[in-house]
């Protein structure tokens, strides 16, 4: 499996999704440097493409936003994928996870179904249920996916792309943004075609949602638990979606990572002072980050003169 495995993301559009892959990609290159990395982009950016180790073209025509997620099957360049959204930061190593999806086609870890009668999933649950004659269906956050290069994961790429061509005449809605939820959909598809998801026990990716109290993360030192729902948990992956992509620890994981790879001396001594940096009120925190970027400078020029 290893020897045909790779990892995929996506970023196209605004720098701001770019910034998020490049985190994904620091943080690839410091726990799971040996696993081949793709990004699905329209970004030329240097600084982007040298943390993946190949860039495939973004093809508008397979639809916006989450409808892009439909055709992760046409994009891949592997035999085995492991795709992760772009706003997910891995904070140890993921091969010892890999186990997990060793002889599956297709699959998203899993922890709980919905029925007809539980809360909404950007869909009327009961007419979607009813027109597909299930009883109940996987419920999962697709930031992580794993599927390969087999009839059963082809099958279910299939049907969700058949399934979006009627999506709001079948009871989904779309999201605020004007794209599908690609996570029903995918959820359907995995139930028509008797494919479950797995159970890795909280180990490989979850998001903050539901989240007690703080969290506890260094993405350089292996760190990330906290309480989600009332369970301790301590993820390998850990994916930042929506709001919490604005979450000052998000933000501050990420410059931990850049500052981590740059070699200036400077930047070693901004990393050490990022976490009560980070702490400070805003206003002060961005004055503190233009003196910091000016030391930076500084000794950059001095470096080269």
């Amino acid at each position: 499996m290893h020897n045909s495995f790779g990892i995929l993301t996506t970023a196209w559009g605004k720098p701001r999704y770019l910034e998020m892959a490049k985190g994904l990609g620091r943080s690839l290159l410091v726990h799971q440097p040996d696993i081949p990395r793709a990004i699905i982009t329209d970004s030329d950016d240097p600084e982007l493409l040298a943390l993946f180790n190949r860039r495939i073209q973004h093809r508008p025509q397979y639809g916006p936003n989450f409808a892009q997620k439909l055709h992760l099957d046409h994009y891949t360049p592997f035999e085995g994928t492991l795709y992760l959204d772009s706003d997910c930061l891995v904070v140890r190593p993921i091969a010892p996870l890999l186990d997990l999806f060793d002889g599956l086609p297709f699959t998203i870890p899993t922890r709980s179904r919905l029925t007809a009668d539980d809360g909404d999933w950007d869909m009327d649950n009961a007419r979607v249920l009813a027109h597909f004659n299930l009883s109940s269906i996987p419920k999962f956050n697709g930031g992580l996916m794993y599927f390969t290069r087999s009839a059963t994961a082809n099958a279910i790429f299939t049907t969700a792309r058949e399934i979006y061509a009627k999506y709001e005449d079948i009871g989904f809605w779309m999201l605020p943004t004007g794209s599908p939820n690609d996570e029903p959909m995918y959820a359907v598809a995995m139930e028509l075609h008797g494919i479950s998801g797995v159970d890795d026990g909280n180990r490989t990716m979850l998001t903050p949602f539901g989240m007690r109290g703080s969290m506890q993360v260094n993405v350089l030192r292996g760190i990330c638990s906290f309480n989600k729902g009332g369970q301790i948990v301590s993820p390998s992956i850990i994916h930042f979606p929506a709001g919490w992509q604005h979450d000052y620890r998000y933000r501050r994981e990420r410059k931990r990572l850049e500052l981590h790879m740059d070699p200036t001396l400077c930047s070693r001594l901004c990393e050490s002072w990022l976490p009560a940096v980070a702490s400070l009120a805003p206003a002060f925190r961005y004055r503190v980050g233009r003196l910091l970027r000016y030391f930076r400078l500084h000794a950059s020029l001095q470096t080269h003169h």
